[in-house]
């Protein structure tokens, strides 16, 4: 508890569909200036950050992205760092989540929790704050959007239930590791199976992985309080001291937001009427 103590209002989106669409129309619209200030978007993915690069077609003039050092992968927009000169568009991972200080008068913070990542699903209770709090000297340090989707873990169902399931899941796998071992190697070769199955391919030969299943055990585990529906994420956030107001996105096309923009308003209204 500390003296003077400020209160943070959060905006929690919760995506119906990929959190990409909706993070990408925060981008564009802060590019073109129907949001103010300068998109500080915290997420701890380089996967999702590259594909937001590519989707808002982001450069070194108006993208700066913060990752550790001791990673090698490429990205489209160089390597930066918190003492850089601010950038329009500031894409941060985790190792910038604590311990940094970002000096942005213009600062808008968003944490974005991809719902096909686990580890970008932010902790709320520690990380959250803590990004809450990265822009020291923003006018908007009261102000904080949450942008986040429900996860396949989300059913309603408890834990010793979707443990049922995952071990009928591991029956199946042995029943389809020694039907796709019987095909001829040809036919091996294109045969593609999902993660969640557990089954794993390796020189054309399928196996059972163990692991993928102590990992859907635990990512359920990780993803069903916080993120099953939307109500749990704001009462999480109301414990730690946030003020919480809802809204529902569903947008759904990267590749159509740009165009979308240029369309009249009569021709807007007749997509909508028939969608």
């Amino acid at each position: 508890r500390w003296e003077n103590e400020r209160e943070v209002f959060v905006e929690s989106i919760r995506c119906e569909k990929d959190v990409l669409p909706t993070t990408a129309k925060v981008v564009i619209d802060h590019l073109s200036g129907d949001i103010e200030g300068n998109a500080y978007i915290f997420v701890n993915s380089l996967e999702f950050i590259k594909e937001l690069i590519k989707a808002c077609k982001l450069d070194d003039t108006n993208c700066r992205v913060i990752y550790s050092k001791n990673n090698k992968t490429v990205l489209p927009v160089k390597r930066g760092s918190t003492i850089d000169q601010p950038k329009k568009i500031n894409l941060i991972t985790s190792t910038a989540f604590e311990g940094a200080d970002i000096y942005d008068t213009e600062g808008k913070t968003y944490v974005v929790s991809d719902n096909r990542k686990v580890h970008t699903l932010t902790d709320i209770s520690t990380s959250f704050q803590q990004c809450a709090g990265r822009c020291r000297n923003s006018k908007y340090w009261n102000k904080l959007t949450h942008i986040f989707g429900t996860t396949r873990y989300s059913n309603n169902v408890s834990y010793n239930e979707f443990k049922q399931a995952c071990e009928n899941t591991k029956a199946e796998a042995f029943a389809t590791i020694n039907e796709c071992n019987k095909l001829s190697e040809n036919v091996r070769k294109v045969v593609d199976v999902a993660c969640e199955t557990y089954v794993v391919k390796s020189d054309n030969i399928f196996t059972f992985d163990a692991n993928l299943l102590k990992i859907d055990l635990y990512n359920f585990k990780i993803t069903k309080c916080l993120y099953a529906i939307r109500i749990n994420v704001d009462t999480e956030m109301m414990n730690n001291g946030f003020i919480v107001n809802t809204v529902v996105s569903d947008i759904a096309f990267v590749d159509k937001i740009e165009k979308e923009k240029q369309k009249t308003f009569q021709e807007v209204v007749e997509e909508i009427h028939n969608m």
